[in-house]
This record gives structure tokens, C-alpha cells and sequence, in this order.
């Protein structure tokens, strides 16, 4: 693996969402595929697009702006993004954050289905899984102190940490079960430290077995490539045209409180001082001092807004 590896076949879908408030989902999918020129015209771009929001559950809330989703339809949408992209690996970091028990189950079950049917490889990062989510993984990592504990079938771990004398109790989820026994803050570190010398001797600790996965890169198969600078600027401005009229405060409001401000103080001062050259550049830094302070404090009511 290496960067340039990583950025063709690979695609990370963050904690947070951050996707346009004021697009629909279906647009969100559009520029996203729109930018990675996967189609040939629009009634291609369309097809795809309807593909991918029927295949992670969007399509009830297609024409929905992003900010009146749910959690759970936020976190399918990044995923939708994501999977825009034909990844041969997917990076998920807490997709079930945020979420309740019965998003966060129903969350992995739409990204275990999407995995199967579009053969990608799915590793998620999850501190706080539950029985149903973690009874969903095929395979597990376990790490503590930047060592691995078990790395194995996720129905096998149990099995191991039984052998080494912690046994699961009984009606108790399996992933916290696993997280407390090596979790060095809260147990002794000497046996976390004894459990990790344990795995690192087990027989089924095998790092160099694990690479008889690697393949070479000429056989992932071919990576889509972004448009060039300026499709891909002619795509961003028509979204950006977009956002800016269905988000009145990001540029009327600013006029407004330009205006408003510019007038106030033009009354305030127009006896100030007299009207001769060399006070221009004292008040074009004024205005620039008042326009930039003014521009602060709304883009703070902005994001607080949002």
C-alpha cells in the first residue's frame, strides 16, 4: 500500500458527515458523480445515481434537503458518495456513531448487504458495537496498546479469550466483554500486557500468512480519474450557484448587513473629518476593518444556523 495506491482504490467515509445542508440527496449523489466523470451524458449520470439511492435505502427521502435527514440517512448518504467512487476498499471510522441501537444494526446491515453485492472490502472502526452489529462482522482486530489481542474470525474470538481464562458471561454482549478485558485503563496492565505476549506466541498469529492476500496493482483493475481543472470548476459553480439560492443568509444576508453597517457609519463620520486625499487610505482601511468584522460574525450566525 502506498499513497498513490490509496487514493485510487480507496475511499475513507469520515465520523462526521459534511455534506451540503441545502442539496437534496439525490444531488449530493449528482456532483459527486458529475466529478468523478463516470458517465457519458446525464440520462447515464441519472440511472447510476438512482442505482446507488435505491441500494442504500435513499430513495424515500431522495428529494429531501441533507439537513432534514436522519442520522442513520445522513451516515447511508456519505456511504452513497463513497461507493460513487468504486472502491476496492472502503474505510468506515464510526459509522454507527451517533445512532441508537436499531440505526446503528440497521446502518451495518445496509453496509454489509452493499458489500457483498459490490465486492468491496468494508473496514470500520467501532468502539461501542453491539451484540447484533458485532455478530455481523466476519472478521475482527483487536488492538490495545497499539498491539493486536486477537485478530481472527469474530466468532472465534470469544473462543480464544475463553481458552486464556476470560470467559464470556453469561447474556453479555461479546464486543464489551472483549473491549474490558484489554483495556489497560480499567484492567491491570500487566495482564493486558500478558494477554498481547499471548497472541503474539499464539500459532494463529501469523503476519506473514495475512499477506498471501496482497495482489499486485496491476491487477485491481482500472481507477476512475477526476475531470480535468476546468469540468471539474464548471461543476463546482453550478453547484455553488445552487447552494447560494437556497441559502439566502450566505450572500443576501451579507449585502444586507454590508449595507447597513456601510450606511451607519457613513452618517456617524460624514462631518468627521475633511474631504481631502490624504485621509483616503485611512478610510479605505476602516471599511475594510468593518467589512471583515462584519463578515466574521456572520459567518458564525451561519454555521450556528446550520
Amino acid at each position: 500500500m502506498s499513497d498513490r495506491l490509496f487514493k485510487r482504490y480507496c475511499y475513507v467515509v469520515k465520523q462526521q458527515d459534511t455534506s451540503w445542508p441545502y442539496l437534496t440527496a439525490r444531488e449530493t449523489v449528482t456532483y459527486a458523480a458529475e466529478l468523478y466523470d463516470l458517465t457519458e451524458n446525464k440520462a447515464s449520470t441519472e440511472l447510476l445515481v438512482d442505482e446507488l439511492i435505491r441500494k442504500t435505502g435513499l430513495v424515500s427521502c431522495a428529494d429531501t434537503k441533507v439537513a432534514r435527514l436522519s442520522g442513520g440517512q445522513q451516515r447511508r448518504l456519505s456511504l452513497a458518495v463513497g461507493l460513487i467512487k468504486q472502491p476496492a476498499v472502503l474505510f468506515l471510522d464510526e459509522p454507527t456513531s451517533g445512532l441508537d441501537a436499531a440505526s446503528a444494526s440497521h446502518i451495518m446491515r445496509e453496509i454489509t448487504r452493499v458489500a457483498e453485492e459490490e465486492h468491496i472490502i468494508v473496514i470500520c472502526t467501532i468502539h461501542q458495537p453491539s451484540t447484533k452489529v458485532y455478530n455481523g462482522f466476519d472478521q475482527v482486530m483487536l488492538l490495545s496498546k497499539g498491539r493486536e489481542a486477537f485478530v481472527g474470525n469474530a466468532n472465534a474470538a470469544s473462543v480464544y479469550f475463553d481458552s486464556i481464562g476470560h470467559i464470556l458471561p453469561p447474556a453479555t454482549n461479546p464486543a464489551e466483554h472483549l473491549l474490558d478485558v484489554v483495556n489497560a485503563d480499567f484492567s491491570s496492565s500487566e495482564a493486558v500486557d500478558k494477554m498481547l505476549d499471548t497472541w503474539a506466541t499464539h500459532p494463529k498469529h501469523d503476519p506473514v500468512a495475512r499477506n498471501k492476500y496482497t495482489r499486485d496493482s496491476d491487477t485491481l483493475g482500472d481507477s476512475i480519474t477526476s475531470l480535468g481543472i476546468f469540468r471539474e470548476t464548471k461543476v463546482m459553480l453550478r453547484r455553488h450557484a445552487t447552494l447560494v439560492m437556497r441559502d439566502p443568509i450566505l450572500y443576501a444576508g451579507r449585502f444586507v448587513g454590508f449595507l447597513v453597517v456601510n450606511c451607519f457609519f457613513g452618517v456617524v463620520y460624514i462631518a468627521a473629518r475633511d474631504y481631502t486625499q490624504d485621509q483616503a487610505g485611512s478610510k479605505l482601511w476602516v471599511s475594510v476593518w468593518f467589512i471583515g468584522t462584519l463578515d466574521t460574525c456572520l459567518q458564525l450566525l451561519s454555521s450556528s444556523l446550520l
